[in-house]
């Protein structure tokens, strides 16, 4: 279940964050995919944000590179339908519901997030900052750090990107939770 504060959150900026949601080696611990522990609770925060209709599939990322990785900025929807990044706020309604949920296995400082972005389309000033550069550093956006075992939870139209100092280890898990389309 999501609390009223995470909902708010969800509602107003596009994400939330839970901290300490992941045991320090939850498959160590013996956690399967029954419901329960934090298997349980990702299921359980998906049906609250989309719904008994969705389905969840995800990647693990192991990273580490001798040079900085600075990321274009993207949605994190998986759709055909995917609004581009500057898109006006018609076609940022119509995108599906879908949740991109990162969880950190090491401390990660990577993510970027444009607050607000999933409901309201870029200003003039950010996408003539985007044309010119994909990786601008945008205002307003924030950095997100988690500790090892938060997870994150972004509306899967905000807007965010990951930025990999040279020399960093990045292990996360990453899902993506989609309302499942042509079901009632």
């Amino acid at each position: 279940m999501i609390t009223g504060i995470e909902q708010y959150h969800w509602e107003r900026a596009g994400y939330f964050m839970r901290r300490a949601m992941l045991l320090p080696s939850p498959l160590a611990k013996g956690r399967g995919a029954g419901d329960e522990g934090w298997v349980g609770d990702i299921i359980a925060i998906v049906t609250d944000l989309l719904g008994e209709k969705s389905c969840v599939w995800g990647q693990s990322v192991l990273a580490k590179s001798s040079e900085t990785i600075r990321e274009s900025w993207q949605r994190q929807t998986q759709s055909p339908l995917a609004a581009p990044i500057d898109c006006d706020a018609a076609i940022l309604a119509r995108q599906p519901e879908g949740v991109y949920i990162r969880f950190a296995l090491l401390p990660d400082g990577g993510l970027f997030v444009l607050p607000g972005s999933h409901a309201a389309p870029l200003d003039h000033e950010s996408r003539e900052m985007l044309l010119r550069d994909p990786t601008a550093d945008l205002p307003g956006s924030i950095c997100v750090r988690l500790a090892a075992g938060d997870a994150l939870f972004c509306n899967a139209s905000i807007l965010c990107r990951t930025v990999l100092p040279a020399d960093t280890d990045r292990l996360t898990i990453e899902l993506q939770a989609h309302k499942r389309l042509n079901e009632e």
